[in-house]
């Protein structure tokens, strides 16, 4: 019953951001609505995790390609979810390429998971999986690759965070200078809670990352150990929700009030060039 609690609550945050989002589509900005392909990919990753927490062996051996995929993808995601608030106007197709490590190893994983037999399965699931016994010497192949895949998994998870998070700290910073450099008033117009956030998601990551290599079956049957991790990601994923709701500035009106000073400047050079011109009419 705590299992299933605990693991549950992070899933439920990211549902109640999903409906409280998608129920807004027509009048959400563009960075809202990506926040909504944000916790979509979130509720998969996090119902894995349900999957684990709550003994489902044999549905979790299968989705643990699906897990990796999800997990992969969930920073770049987040990542360019900071590009739209702080740099890009739309959406740019050319940004998929953020993806291909999260296809390429739920494709891989996908592949060994059909190429183990019955037998080496259950040894998958309940030595590796849940039993944290990483020997290599001690299995085939396939369970070789099984476990190579996981180390490597490790190692892309964690370039991915330390990349995204210098990434996307430099753009929230030069947007920071821009409308500091702009506006006389900056209230609602600066992101420093998505910095914040972004220290928090580092902070989520390395938690799952530290689970991931402790093994998260140290978990399941400990709720004090579980509680920690449980609350941390609820919280961030309550925190990216909240503030992304009520994040109504972004590039998009930075440029639209830049183009506007413009055509007032240009309107009002025009206006005075005009009252010279009349002027000297005038004496001449």
């Amino acid at each position: 019953m705590i299992n299933a609690l605990l693991s549950s609550l992070p899933l439920w945050v990211c549902v109640f951001w999903f409906l409280t989002l998608i129920l807004n589509f027509k009048s959400n900005s563009l960075a809202k609505n990506y926040l909504i392909l944000f916790f979509f990919i979130a509720i998969i990753n996090y119902f894995t995790h349900f999957l684990y927490f709550n003994n489902q062996y044999n549905a979790y051996c299968f989705a643990e390609s699906i897990w990796i995929f999800t997990s992969l993808s969930l920073f770049p995601i987040y990542y360019y979810y900071i590009r739209l608030l702080t740099k890009d106007s739309k959406a740019r197709f050319a940004w998929i390429w953020f993806f291909i490590p999260s296809i390429i190893f739920s494709l891989f994983s996908f592949i060994l998971y059909f190429s183990m037999d019955s037998s080496e399965k259950y040894i998958y699931t309940y030595n590796v999986l849940y039993g944290n016994n990483r020997n290599l010497l001690e299995y085939s192949f396939i369970l070789k690759l099984q476990l190579i895949k996981i180390n490597i998994f490790r190692i892309v998870l964690v370039t991915q965070v330390l990349i995204f998070i210098i990434t996307g700290i430099k753009h929230i910073s030069f947007y920071h200078s821009s409308i500091k450099e702009f506006y006389s008033e900056t209230k609602n117009k600066e992101l420093k809670s998505i910095k914040y956030l972004l220290i928090i998601f580092v902070f989520a990551s390395i938690t799952s990352s530290l689970s991931a290599i402790i093994g998260k079956s140290i978990f399941i049957n400990n709720h004090v150990l579980f509680i920690f991790p449980s609350l941390v990601h609820s919280m961030f994923l309550y925190g990216v929700g909240f503030i992304g709701y009520k994040q109504y500035f972004s590039i998009i009106e930075f440029r639209k009030d830049i183009l506007n000073a413009d055509k007032k400047y240009y309107s009002k050079e025009l206006t005075q060039k005009s009252l010279l011109k009349k002027i000297q009419t005038t004496i001449t």
